[in-house]
């Protein structure tokens, strides 16, 4: 991809098989598919940065997406069950995604909430591998581990 227009076209694209390939939640209902989405999105920002080394040839993309979210939703990580009214800051999802020469890409991806589990995760990866050609083993994806998201997973008996 070598302009800005082919980058927004290509990320529609991305967006419609990543709504074919995610797994549906009882847990977020429409909230979780739009955050794994927006995972997907930001993991495979594609390395159009310039050279940011005198020579050494390494490239940088980056990227970041809102994490939606409202006040009907269980807040994770508390004792008992608990909802927002309103909201501190934006839940974010960012991504870097760095390549050096041939030796392929490295895609990390933070995103704020408490944490996911492998049912969740693993068709993202599979579809970030399957879309980029990023492998599976050269995508890292880190939570923040923030008590003030909605709840992805099912802790103390509900979420």
């Amino acid at each position: 991809m070598s302009s800005y227009a082919e980058w927004r076209e290509w990320l529609g694209q991305a967006r419609q098989a990543a709504i074919v390939a995610l797994p549906e939640s009882s847990i977020w209902g429409g909230a979780i598919t739009s955050l794994l989405i927006g995972l997907l999105l930001v993991a495979t920002a594609p390395c159009l940065g310039k050279e940011v080394t005198g020579g050494l040839g390494l490239r940088v993309g980056a990227a970041g997406v809102e994490l939606e979210a409202d006040d009907s939703m269980i807040i994770a990580g508390g004792i008992a069950p608990g909802k927002a009214s309103g909201q501190e800051g934006k839940l974010r999802a960012v991504a870097v995604v760095l390549q050096k020469g041939a030796s392929g890409k490295l895609a990390i991806v933070a995103c704020d909430i408490l944490m996911m589990t492998r049912q969740w995760l693993d068709p993202v990866v599979a579809e970030i591998e399957k879309t980029t050609g990023i492998p599976a083993a050269s995508v890292l994806i880190n939570c923040t581990h923030t008590h003030h998201a909605p709840s992805t997973v099912i802790l103390h008996g509900y979420g």
